[in-house]
């Protein structure tokens, strides 16, 4: 008899080498992740199996569930960590224990998670990822995955997050999926495209076997010698595909290798009606169940004991049909083709009767099921079985059971299932209108999974059927909820929170009233309406002192900070920031809430000027929030990484940047932390890096519907700006600022666009001038209209009109303002080139010239500015400010051969096509000197003109030590 597996391996070198070299990369403290890809029977799960057994490593594995489009939310990473569980490897405790118990509940009850809370899910996903680190500290592990085609959003959503977050960590993390279903909508694709890009991701395609192999294949599982015909036959009919071998093999073995023109699915069938009448019946109701399945549902299923089960299934598992499932008392089809096939084959009402069966035993006994996968199991029975009012209800429980594990897509899934069934079930005097909050639901749901089109259309059928003033409570979450979803689709309007609060009169609902007003006050800021976020961040602190509870006043005392802030009093509204992180801190149980507030105080402190207080601010609050929360943390990191650009410690600010981006984080910091990490590419000379990371920063920020916040849309300008100066492009820098201030400067532009007006005056002083299209007038309207609010405005704006008019500003007395204020290191750096550049040609000051330029000098190397360090040594050598530029490099910069260092000086500016006065102004020297130079150049080159003493210089290469 054939065997349906083969115990030999055959082939897959290559693949196995790749996974072997991923594996010794995680074991080395560098954390992997294989996408491995097939069509469906060609052997990966065989694969992954001998690579497991081979390494010596961990492995916890687990797989997703397909069952009528239905998803167990974290199936797959449910067994994966069942399996560690069993083998004493969780050892978390905790909020770490708390977070998993909504994955494994015999964990016990999770703790109840608020429906506004944005930061849920990453716990959750950080403490798997706590859990993973954990368990490869002394052996490393290898998480497997299968089946991803079939993964829902959560599981989707997590491995995406795990490839990009485990990175110093002993982890392999390999995914598995069928190649084949991902057709062009499939919701995998879009993770394997965005995954591809990652670094530490390996993506690897399985194909067929050769039919060298397919022989060498079919020799292993006969039982008789293989003949060449055999081999031909079999190798057409299969194609290469392992499993189609192994099923071909089977006939083979039993006689009908004349038959082998039959399709294999009537190959299925037949392997399966070889089989004792019992064991074909049992598996004809076991296809209809969710698998893995348990071995008590279907003995109850079939009316028999687990040992009468157990013989009538041991043919199945003899024939390698079924197979154990090695976290739980469950088996399942080795193959879900096997499964797929005997479905179809069921009599025309047959599946909706077992269906109905399972259904009713659930109900009668749903300890039969784990309490991950109860509900949604009994509400795709009954949904299958054709009864709605069951499926409803239970569809709408699946949906809460969802919810709890931050399961959103899930929890989605099924509402929109429980609305599809809505009108086919009968009223029986329930209250309609519940429909209509379930639409609400939906929409929270659709908003929190990432989809906010679907969510915007639950929020609009849901106003569209609601009695707003029998339900003004449930009317004004859902204008909530479409304006939240409108502003994500980057389509901001206010009039929905407005009619909201109107909804929520301050009489009958001040606390629900209170809570929509501090979040509409916080959109409000951000969108340069300060006056009115003012206004209404004052009602929302005033309503919660006298009714909101703890939790809530904290939330409207922050947005009121916030307002007050940008208003203009910003001690004030740093004063009462503070009290609110004093109040979020005494509660104790909120970290979430402590660090919401201490991400806004360290942003505050930078948009001041008050850079130091602001890294240690965000980083204190990084420490106690990063083993918890990796959303905040990502915030947080944004909130380090900014001053410490400021602050000149550029390096520590690159950790930062790194440390957090690509993450899988909800929110926009990502964008940001590439728009930091851009500036710091341009002040190092890196300018298609910087490209690149802007061209992100500009796509990532349009899909998010975040283009148009001021917080984002104006310091993502101002880098646009500087890149497009540095490369030279005047019409793009220009472009940029008309973009910001085209239409006059608006409320609250203060915050965010001294810094472009500055880099745009910079880019007119060096690049531009006067002229149609100058932007030199927008920038005085500018600088003149926007608020000073702060002592490091009061710079930017002095800075604007020096730079504007160069020869008339006192660079040194700015200079000494900016070392007093605590300026940002790369300006003060900036501006003493600036005083060095007007000294270095004044009779008596070149002294302090010097000086000037050894200060930006030290500066520029100990940053890595490298196109700043060009400059100040540019000016070294044609001031002659010799004692600027260390010896070792003076010497590689010194002479052509022949020339003193000043005649190479001039011979490059006669190259460039410069005359006599245009080099004097240069170099600092008289024509007459220059005159002199050249003559002696002349002379020295042996030629008669310029242009010659020129042509000699490209040729001989004369110039290359000091280009």
């Amino acid at each position: 008899m054939a065997r349906s597996v083969s115990r030999e391996f055959i082939g897959r070198k290559s693949e196995l080498a790749k996974l072997r070299a991923a594996l010794e990369r995680s074991a080395a403290g560098s954390a992997q992740t294989v996408l491995l890809g097939g069509e469906a029977g060609v052997g990966k799960s065989r694969l992954v199996e001998e690579f497991a057994r081979r390494s010596g490593a961990l492995l916890a594995a687990g797989s997703c569930i397909e069952v009528g489009g239905d998803g167990v939310p974290y199936a797959a990473f449910t067994g994966a960590l069942r399996s560690l569980d069993d083998a004493d490897l969780i050892t978390c405790e905790g909020w770490e224990r708390d977070e998993l118990a909504r994955l494994l509940p015999e964990f016990g009850a999770a703790p109840p998670a608020r429906i506004d809370d944005q930061f849920a899910r990453s716990r959750l996903f950080e403490a798997v990822r706590a859990v993973l680190v954990c368990a490869a500290a002394e052996k490393p592990l290898i998480l497997l995955l299968d089946d991803l085609h079939w993964a829902d959003r959560a599981t989707r959503d997590l491995f995406g997050y795990l490839a990009r977050v485990l990175r110093g960590d002993r982890v392999l993390l390999i995914g598995t999926f069928r190649d084949d279903e991902l057709h062009r909508g499939h919701p995998l694709r879009p993770l394997i495209a965005e995954l591809s890009r990652v670094r530490e991701v390996e993506r690897i395609d399985l194909r067929r076997f050769s039919r060298r192999e397919s022989a060498l294949h079919l020799a292993a599982l006969l039982s008789s010698p293989v003949t060449e015909e055999m081999v031909e036959d079999v190798y057409c009919r299969a194609e290469g595909n392992a499993f189609f071998t192994e099923e071909l093999a089977c006939s083979v073995e039993c006689g009908d290798a004349d038959e082998l023109s039959w399709t294999l699915h009537d190959l299925f069938l037949t392997r399966v009606e070889r089989l004792p009448e019992p064991t074909t019946a049992l598996l004809r109701l076991i296809c209809c169940a969710y698998q893995p399945t348990h071995t008590a549902l279907i003995a109850r299923l079939a009316g028999l004991d687990e040992s009468e089960l157990a013989d009538r299934l041991r043919p199945a598992f003899d024939a390698h049909i079924l197979t154990g499932d090695c976290t739980e008392d469950a088996f399942r089809f080795r193959h879900a083709l096997m499964r797929a096939v005997l479905r179809e084959d069921l009599l025309p009402g047959e599946r909706a009767r077992i269906c109905r069966r399972l259904g009713e035993i659930l109900e009668e006994s749903p300890e039969l099921v784990g309490d991950d996968a109860r509900e949604v199991q009994s509400a795709h029975y009954w949904y299958r079985a054709n009864q709605p009012d069951k499926a409803l209800k239970a569809s709408l429980r699946a949906a809460k059971v969802a919810n709890a594990r931050f399961a959103f897509s899930d929890e989605l899934a099924m509402l929109e299932r429980a609305l599809e069934l809505w009108s086919a079930v009968p009223r029986d005097g329930q209250d309609p209108a519940d429909e209509v909050y379930w639409m609400y639901r939906a929409s929270l749901a659709a908003g929190r999974a990432g989809n906010p089109d679907r969510g915007l259309s639950f929020a609009e059928a849901g106003l569209a059927a609601i009695d707003e003033q029998a339900r003004p409570t449930l009317a004004a979450h859902l204008y909530d909820q479409r304006a939240m979803h409108r502003a994500h689709l980057g389509r901001i309007e206010f009039e929905d929170w407005y009619r909201a609060v109107d909804l929520l009169p301050a009489d009958r609902y001040p606390a629900k009233r209170a809570f929509v007003l501090a979040r509409l006050a916080s959109k409000l800021c951000i969108y340069g309406r300060v006056s009115e976020a003012l206004q209404v961040a004052t009602e929302a602190r005033d309503l919660s002192l006298k009714y909101a509870d703890q939790e809530d006043r904290v939330l409207a005392l922050s947005a009121y900070a916030t307002a007050v802030f940008h208003s203009g009093d910003w001690e004030r509204g740093l004063e009462l920031q503070h009290a609110a992180r004093d109040e979020a801190r005494a509660m104790g149980r909120t970290p979430t809430l402590l660090s919401r507030t201490e991400i806004f105080i360290s942003d505050e402190l930078c948009k001041v000027g008050l850079y130091s207080e602001a890294a240690g601010i965000a980083g204190g609050a990084l420490s106690t929030v990063s083993a918890s929360n990796r959303a905040q943390r990502g915030m947080l990191r944004n909130n380090v990484a900014e001053p410490l650009i400021e602050l000149g410690r550029w390096q520590e600010a690159t950790e930062q940047i790194d440390a957090d981006l690509n993450h899988s984080l909800p929110g926009i910091q990502d964008p940001s932390l590439l728009r930091m990490r851009a500036l710091l590419q341009i002040a190092r000379g890196e300018l298609d890096a910087a490209d690149l990371s802007l061209r992100s920063v500009v796509q990532r920020r349009h899909a998010q519907g975040a283009d148009e916040e001021l917080q984002y849309r104006i310091p993502d300008h101002a880098a646009l700006l500087q890149l497009a100066a540095a490369r030279g492009r005047i019409d793009e820098a220009r472009a940029a600022v008309r973009a910001v201030l085209g239409d006059g400067v608006g409320e609250g532009y203060e915050w965010w666009a001294w810094q472009l007006l500055y880099a745009a005056a910079v880019a007119e002083a060096e690049l531009g001038g006067e002229g149609p299209d100058s932007t030199i007038g927008l920038l005085r309207d500018a600088a003149e209209k926007m608020p000073r609010r702060a002592p490091i405005h009061e710079l930017y704006a002095a800075l604007v009109e020096a730079e504007l008019d160069r020869r008339s500003a006192d660079w040194a007395a700015l200079a000494e303002r900016a070392d007093g204020i605590g300026a940002p290191v790369f300006l003060r750096a900036q501006l003493r080139l600036r005083q060095a550049a007007a000294t270095a040609g004044t009779p008596g000051r070149r002294q302090e010239a010097a000086e000037a330029a050894r200060e930006a000098r030290a500066a520029a190397v100990r940053l890595g500015a490298a196109a700043l360090l060009a400059e100040i040594d540019e000016l070294a050598r044609s001031a002659r400010l010799m004692s600027v530029v260390p010896a070792e490099e003076v010497e590689k910069a010194v002479a052509a051969p022949q020339l003193t260092a000043r005649e190479t000086d001039v011979l490059r500016l006669v190259a460039e096509g410069l005359s006599n006065g245009q080099i004097g102004a240069r170099l600092y020297i008289t024509t007459k000197t220059v005159s002199v130079h050249v003559s002696n150049i002349l002379a020295k080159l042996g030629v008669s003109s310029r242009t010659e003493a020129a042509a000699v210089a490209h040729r001989d290469h004369l110039l290359d030590d000091v280009a």
